[in-house]
C-alpha cells in the first residue's frame, strides 16, 4: 500500500531544551551538580526528555564521567557528550547508568545527524530492557526515524514497542500516584501526574502512527482496531478527529456500514470543527438512507440543512434529501427540493444524476411534457454521461405515454445515436417501446418485426417472457404462423414456470389451427384444459377445441368442450356461442330434448344466434312429434325471421296433423307454407291434396283449386286421380262453379267405375244437382249410390240425402219411402 502524505511524528518528546557552556574545572562541576535537581521524565509535546542525573552527589569516577557527559548534552555540546558517553559505556559496560547512557548517546548521534548510529544506540537500550522508563521513548525515536525514511514496516514494529511500553509505564505511574497520595506527598504527586500526562501523549502518538502503519501496509482490520484504541480517549486527544476519519475511510472500503456509521456519529458528536461535523452528519445520513432508514436520514439532513451549510457538503446534503424524497415516492417534494441545491457545488458526476431524478419525478407525476424537457437538458449538457443514455430512453417512454404517433421516428433516431456510442442495452429497450407502440395500435406485422430485432439479454428479466409472448402473438395475427409457432415453442422451453404459460399454449394452439396442423392445435388446447382449467386461456381452449371437433363432426367431443366452457366460465363472452354449439351438437346426436334449452339460451344471449337456434328448436319439436310446441316455435321463428327456410316437410307434417284434428284453417296455413307453387313437382302430391281439402273447407276456394290441379298434374294412378277430381268437384261446388264442378265429377267417374270413390263422385253429382235446384235429378243420383254401394257411412248418407231431395221436390211420399228404407236398412241403435 502506498504511503499517504501524513503528519510527521513529533520529536518534541526527545529534544534538548537547555544550552550549556563547557565547565572544564572539576571543582566548578561539582558545585553545579550539587545545585541540580536531577530527574528522568518524558515531557509533553513542547518539552524535552531531560537528561537524568544521579539523585545523590557523585561518589566515584563512574558517576563523575556520566554526570559530565550529561552536562555536555544538556548544554548542546553533542560531540563532547557523545564521546564521553561512549567512554562511559566502554569503561563501565555494566554500570548503573548504562541504560541512560545509551539513550543519551542516541540523542547525541541524532543531533549530530548520524541517524544510523542513533538508531543503533536506541536499539541497544531496547534490547537490554523489557520494561523501563526509557523503552517507549527509544522505540518511538527509532519508529520516527524509519517512518521518515518511509520504511513503514520497520516503523510499525517500533511504534508497537513504544505503545506497549507506554501502556506498561502507565500502570507503573498510576500505581506510583496512588502511593504518593497515600503518603500525602503533594509535590511529588503533581510531578508524577505530569509524567503520566506526558506518557499518555507519547502513547497516543505511538498508537496513532502504529494504526497508520498498519493501514499503509494493507492490514485494514488491524488498523481499524488500532484507530479505535486511539479514539477511546475522547478528551485532550489531538488524534481523535483524524482517527475517526480513517476508521470511516477503512470501514467504507470494507463495506462495514454499521462500523462506518458508528465512527461518523462519534465524529459528529466530538469534533469541534463545524465543517467536519456537517460532513460527518451528512455522510451518516447517506448511509442511513442506503440502509433503508429514510426517516432517520431525513431527520439528520433536515437538522443539518437548517444551518444552511452551503458549499460542497451543503449541496450534497440537499441532493441526498432530494434522492430520499424520490426513493419514498414523494415526487411532489422533489421539485421544491431541487431549487435548494447549489448545482455548481456538486461534483460533476452527481449533476446529471440530480437532473435525471428530477425528470423521473416529473414522469412519475405524469408531467410528460416537462419530463421530456428535463431529459433533453441532460442529453444536451451531459451528453457523455451514462445518465444521458438513460435520459434518452426515458424520454421515449414519455412519448409512448402521450401516444405520440411519431414515436417510431424518435426510436430510430435514438437507436442511431446509441449505435455510434456502442451502447446496446437501452437500444433494445427503445425497440421494445416501438414494438409495444405498434402492438397497441394493432399493427401486428410491424410490432412483430420490432420484437424480432431485440436482444432479450438487454431487456429486464421480468419483461422478457411477456415480450416473447407478444412477439408470438403478433406473428400469429399477421399470418406468420410458422414463425409464431417457433417463437411460442421457445417461450415454453425458456419459461416453464411462467404464469403466461397457459396463454402461450393457447396462442400456439391457435397458430397450429391456422397453420392447418389440427393435431398440434388440439394437443395444445387439451393441455391447457387439463392443466389450467380455470384460466382465461382455458376459456379459449374450450372454445377452439369445440370448434375443431365440430369441423370434424365429432359431436360428442364438441358438446363436451362447449359444456366445459359453460361450466367453467359462466360469464364468458363466448357463452352464447357455447350454448348454441352445445345445443347443435346434441341436435346432431338426436338428443332433441336436451338440445332445446341450450339452443333457446343461445338465442336469448345473442340475437345473432336467434334464427339458427330457433330453426333447430323447430326441428327438435318436429322430430319429437309435438305439433302444438312445433306450431308455437314456428310462429316464434317466423316472427323473428319471416324469410326463414324451414324444411317443407315440417309444414306438411304439421298441416296434416291439424287436418286430422279438423282444424282446417290451421291445416291450410301450415300446408300452404310447405308447398312450392313455383315448382309444384317439388311438393308431394299428397300434400297438394291435403292443402286443397284444407283450403276448401276453410273457404279458400281459389287456393284449393290451384292445389288440386297441381295434385292432378302429378298423379298418374286412376284411383288417386279420381279422388283428386272428387275433391276438385267439391271445391268448385263450394265456389258456386256448378258446371265446372259437374265436369270434374264426370272426369272422376270416367276414371273410377266402381267402389267408394265412384260412390262419392255420384253423391257429388247429386250435391251439384241440389245446388242447381234440380232436386229429382239429385235424388236419382243418391238412390243409385244407395243401391249399388253398401257402406255403413256412405249408404245411409245417400238415403238421407235422397229423402231430403224428394222433400225439396215436394214429393213427400218418395221422401218417406227413403226414410223408411233408411230405417229398415240402418236402424238407429
Amino acid at each position: 500500500m502506498a504511503v499517504r502524505a501524513h503528519c510527521k511524528p513529533p520529536t518534541s518528546f526527545l529534544r534538548a531544551t537547555h544550552g550549556w557552556h563547557p565547565l572544564w574545572c572539576l571543582a566548578a562541576l561539582f558545585v553545579m551538580l550539587a545545585q541540580l535537581t536531577p530527574r528522568l521524565a518524558a515531557q509533553a509535546d513542547n518539552r524535552l526528555a531531560q537528561s537524568p542525573v544521579p539523585q545523590q552527589a557523585a561518589t566515584g569516577p563512574e558517576d563523575d564521567l556520566f554526570t559530565y557527559a550529561s552536562l555536555a548534552l544538556s548544554s548542546g555540546y553533542f560531540n563532547v557528550a557523545a564521546n564521553r558517553l561512549q567512554v562511559y559505556l566502554d569503561t563501565y559496560p555494566n554500570g548503573r547508568h548504562v541504560e541512560e547512557a545509551y539513550f543519551r548517546l542516541g540523542e547525541c548521534r541524532l543531533k549530530l545527524g548520524d541517524n544510523k548510529a542513533a538508531e543503533k544506540a536506541y536499539n541497544t537500550l531496547i534490547s537490554m530492557q523489557k520494561e523501563g522508563d526509557l523503552i517507549s521513548l527509544a522505540a518511538y525515536r527509532v519508529a520516527s526515524l524509519n517512518y521518515q525514511s518511509k520504511n513503514i514496516s520497520r516503523a510499525l514494529v517500533y511504534f508497537t514497542i513504544a505503545a506497549d511500553a507506554a501502556l506498561k509505564k502507565r500502570q507503573r505511574l498510576t500505581q506510583r500516584i496512588e502511593e504518593l497520595q497515600q503518603q500525602g506527598d503533594t509535590n511529588r504527586t503533581e510531578k508524577t501526574r505530569s509524567a503520566f500526562s506526558d506518557n499518555e501523549n507519547l502513547w497516543l502518538s505511538s498508537a496513532y502512527y502504529r494504526a497508520y502503519c498498519l493501514q499503509a501496509t494493507g492490514r485494514s482490520d488491524q488498523a481499524i482496531a488500532a484507530y479505535r484504541a486511539v479514539t477511546a480517549k475522547r478528551e485532550n486527544n489531538q488524534y481523535l478527529d483524524s482517527s475517526l476519519r480513517e476508521i470511516v475511510r477503512l470501514t467504507t472500503a470494507s463495506g462495514d456500514k454499521e462500523a462506518t456509521l458508528d465512527a461518523l456519529n462519534v465524529l459528529a458528536a466530538t469534533t469541534t470543527k463545524e465543517e467536519m461535523r456537517t460532513e460527518a452528519k451528512i455522510r451518516a445520513a447517506i448511509l442511513y438512507g442506503d440502509a433503508g432508514d429514510a426517516a432517520k436520514a431525513k431527520a439528520i439532513l433536515e437538522e443539518v440543512l437548517k444551518t444552511d451549510p452551503g458549499g460542497y457538503w451543503g449541496a450534497v446534503g440537499h441532493y441526498t434529501l432530494l434522492q430520499l424524497f424520490y426513493k419514498e415516492e414523494n415526487y411532489q417534494a422533489v421539485g421544491p427540493q431541487f431549487g435548494m441545491v447549489e448545482i455548481e457545488q456538486l461534483p460533476d458526476n452527481l449533476r446529471p444524476k440530480l437532473l435525471l431524478t428530477v425528470a423521473n419525478s416529473q414522469r412519475k407525476l405524469q408531467q410528460y411534457i416537462e419530463a421530456i424537457d428535463s431529459y433533453d437538458t441532460i442529453e444536451q449538457y451531459y451528453r457523455d454521461s451514462e445518465q444521458s443514455v438513460e435520459a434518452g430512453y426515458l424520454k421515449l417512454i414519455c412519448f409512448y405515454k402521450i401516444n405520440a404517433d411519431d414515436l417510431p421516428e424518435f426510436v430510430s433516431h435514438y437507436v442511431l445515436k446509441m449505435t455510434k456510442r456502442d451502447t446496446r442495452t437501452f437500444v433494445d429497450r427503445a425497440l421494445l417501446l416501438e414494438a409495444e407502440h405498434h402492438f397497441r395500435k394493432g399493427e401486428y406485422a410491424a410490432a412483430g418485426t420490432s420484437y424480432a430485432s431485440i436482444d432479450p439479454q438487454n431487456i429486464p428479466e421480468q419483461l422478457r417472457p411477456s415480450m416473447l409472448y407478444n412477439r408470438g402473438w403478433c406473428e400469429s395475427e399477421s399470418g406468420q404462423y410458422k414463425q409464431a409457432i417457433q417463437t411460442l415453442t421457445r417461450f415454453i422451453a425458456n419459461y416453464p414456470e411462467s404464469p403466461l404459460l397457459p396463454s402461450v399454449y393457447a396462442s400456439r394452439g391457435l397458430s397450429y389451427r391456422r397453420f392447418e396442423n389440427t393435431p398440434g392445435a388440439l394437443a395444445d388446447f387439451e393441455h391447457v384444459i387439463a392443466n389450467y382449467p380455470t384460466t382465461a386461456a382455458a376459456e379459449m381452449a374450450f372454445q377452439q377445441s369445440g370448434l375443431i371437433y365440430g369441423e370434424q363432426q365429432d359431436w360428442k367431443r364438441m358438446v363436451a368442450a362447449f359444456d366445459g366452457l359453460i361450466k367453467q366460465f359462466p360469464e364468458s363472452l363466448a357463452l352464447a356461442e357455447a350454448h348454441f354449439f352445445s345445443g347443435k351438437g346434441r341436435f346432431d346426436l338426436r338428443q332433441f330434448e336436451e338440445a332445446i334449452p341450450l339452443l333457446r339460451k343461445a338465442a336469448e344471449l345473442d340475437s345473432d344466434y336467434r334464427s339458427r337456434a330457433q330453426m333447430r328448436i323447430v326441428l327438435c319439436n318436429y322430430f319429437l312429434q309435438r305439433p302444438d310446441d312445433l306450431a308455437e316455435e314456428i310462429n316464434i321463428l317466423l316472427n323473428a325471421d319471416p324469410g326463414a327456410a324451414i324444411d317443407p316437410k315440417v309444414f306438411s307434417w304439421l298441416g296434416a296433423k291439424r287436418f286430422e284434428e279438423k282444424d282446417y284453417p290451421q291445416a291450410a296455413f301450415y300446408l300452404r307454407l310447405g308447398v312450392t307453387p313455383d315448382t309444384p313437382e317439388d311438393t308431394l302430391p299428397i300434400v297438394w291434396m291435403y292443402l286443397a281439402q284444407a283450403e276448401s273447407k276453410s273457404g279458400l276456394h281459389e287456393g284449393a283449386i290451384e292445389a288440386i290441379d297441381f295434385y292432378l298434374e302429378q298423379t298418374r294412378n286412376p284411383t288417386s286421380k279420381a279422388r283428386g277430381y272428387l275433391i276438385k268437384a267439391g271445391t268448385l261446388l263450394a265456389a258456386g262453379q256448378f258446371a265446372e264442378a259437374d265436369e270434374s265429377a264426370r272426369e272422376g267417374l270416367r276414371l273410377q267405375k266402381e267402389g267408394r270413390i265412384n260412390a262419392e263422385l255420384l253423391i257429388a253429382q247429386g250435391d251439384i244437382a241440389m245446388a242447381r235446384g234440380d232436386h229429382r235429378d239429385a235424388a236419382a243420383k243418391y238412390i243409385v249410390v244407395s243401391e249399388i254401394f253398401m257402406d255403413p257411412v256412405i249408404t245411409p248418407s245417400a238415403l238421407k240425402k235422397a229423402a231430403e231431395a224428394y222433400q225439396q221436390a215436394g214429393d213427400e211420399k218418395q221422401a218417406n219411402q227413403m226414410l223408411a228404407e233408411l230405417e229398415r236398412r240402418f236402424p238407429k241403435g
